[in-house]
């Protein structure tokens, strides 16, 4: 059976801790003491209670052991719970949050887990390892990461629950129960594996009518604000998170990303949880627009002091510099970010439209051809190598390029539009006024469309 995990983050801090309710039923659990334990060997070994309790006694119990060591009011994160079903994965993780955040424990707004997936480049199908764990409780100044699994073996599951000191960077088991498989359990676990999705809206997520209290809960906001284009409030809100604790990466990055939301010509699209960010700059900035790339460069460069090893700020850092048009900044920093990680499909995309730009355009298309064949499934890179196809006179591939975009993104404005110019260029003028009406349906008011449009009815004789 196909295993499932749902991903997290938090961040300790030292502040005022949410509320929520959530059974106050434990089980006593078969621990072992902080730090013993640092490798799955080790893990391995650990003694297990001996009757076996309900998958909400365990729950409890594992969060009862993972509290004892935290103050009041810390924020912890949960990275990853492996188990039979994204459902069954989600179901544990919501009333793991629960029950952490009833000892006073503050987590994190589970749905930034999309945030986390596109910084990292987690898969939430796959396994995740102490180092990408470390990694992400560094660059969230996260004190404590947990990770749990949850295996079925039959008449019973074998639940675990343990964390990742960051300060010891040392792994350590909280708790470890045999769950019941009864008729009851087999019930639910059927159930949640009928969901559709893991992800959803979660019980214990950030309010936003409710004023935060820490540096993680403005975090929190900060991210959901930016996420619904209220770019303005959120670089308030990730302000107020770095006020609170000067040492959260994330704050810095993330106040960038929204930076350039504000100065941009155009947001052309968000990821979700504003996981990324695709913008339009014109080439001649205004003064208001330089101060904003340099509010953003002194972000990234922030983010990098305290996160050296992510190679996405500098790559981030890079955008920022090509906007301004510093180009040889903007190269070292791609490069750093390639170094760091050559799979960095993102990185190459934006070098090669820097190399284009330069007019080196082999080294633009062999970054280009990088890009896809680390991630065939990015219309970005295609976008790019398509205009440049069509620059070229090669408008069959460019064609090609333009479809396999439009395969991804149907609503592609800049693929309709070039796409239908390399039909015109070829005379095939039904065509391109094919793209030229889809790309006014998407956006009505677009004027160049319109009057490409009119060129292509007039040679059709209309």
């Amino acid at each position: 059976m196909k295993k499932a995990f749902v991903l997290f983050l938090t961040v300790l801090t030292a502040a005022g801790a949410l509320s929520c309710a959530s059974s106050n039923k434990t089980a006593k659990p078969d621990v072992v003491p902080s730090g013993s334990a640092t490798s799955a060997e080790t893990e391995a070994e650990a003694p297990l209670s001996g009757v076996p309790v309900t998958l909400m006694e365990a729950i409890n119990g594992s969060a009862a052991r993972l509290a004892e060591g935290l103050p009041k009011g810390s924020r912890v994160a949960i990275i990853a719970f492996e188990s039979e079903s994204a459902g069954l994965s989600d179901f544990v993780m919501e009333e793991l949050t629960g029950a952490l955040v009833d000892r006073g424990i503050e987590v994190a707004d589970r749905q930034n887990l999309w945030y986390l997936e596109k910084e990292f480049k987690f898969q939430m199908s796959g396994s995740v390892s102490d180092e990408d764990v470390k990694s992400v409780g560094k660059f969230m100044a996260a004190d404590m990461v947990i990770t749990g699994q949850m295996q079925n073996l039959g008449d019973t599951y074998r639940y675990r629950a343990g964390a990742i000191h960051m300060e010891q960077a040392t792994r350590a088991i909280a708790a470890r129960f045999d769950i019941r498989n009864d008729d009851k359990m087999r019930t639910m676990a059927a159930s949640l594996a009928a969901q559709q999705s893991a992800v959803k809206a979660a019980k214990y997520g950030v309010s936003e009518e409710e004023t935060p209290k820490t540096a993680g809960t403005y975090l929190d906001r900060g991210i959901l604000l930016a996420s619904r284009g209220e770019y303005a409030m959120a670089v308030d809100d990730f302000a107020e998170a770095l006020a609170l604790n000067p040492d959260i990466a994330a704050a810095y990055a993330l106040r960038s990303r929204a930076q350039l939301a504000l100065i941009a010509d155009e947001v052309i699209s968000v990821a979700h949880n504003f996981g990324g960010i695709n913008v339009f700059v014109a080439p001649e900035l205004s003064d208001e627009q330089a101060a904003g790339c340099d509010k953003a460069i002194e972000d990234l460069t922030q983010a990098i002091r305290l996160d050296p090893q992510n190679g996405a700020h500098y790559r981030e850092r890079g955008r920022v510099h090509m906007f301004k048009d510093e180009p040889g900044k903007a190269m070292d920093d791609y490069n750093k970010a390639i170094r760091m990680d050559p799979s960095d499909f993102i990185a190459y995309n934006y070098r090669g439209n820097a190399y284009r730009e330069k007019g080196e355009l082999d080294k633009a298309y062999a970054d280009f051809n990088h890009a896809i064949r680390e991630n065939p499934d990015d219309p970005d890179a295609y976008r790019a190598r398509g205009s440049m196809y069509r620059q070229k006179g090669e408008l069959d591939k460019a064609i090609a390029d333009f479809d396999k975009v439009l395969e991804l993104n149907p609503k592609d404005l800049n693929a309709h539009g070039n796409r239908g110019s390399a039909h015109f260029s070829k005379g095939n003028f039904d065509k391109a006024a094919e793209d030229y009406q889809a790309l006014l349906e998407i956006d009505p008011e677009n004027v160049m469309a319109k009057e490409l449009l009119g060129t292509v009815r007039r040679r059709q004789g209309q």
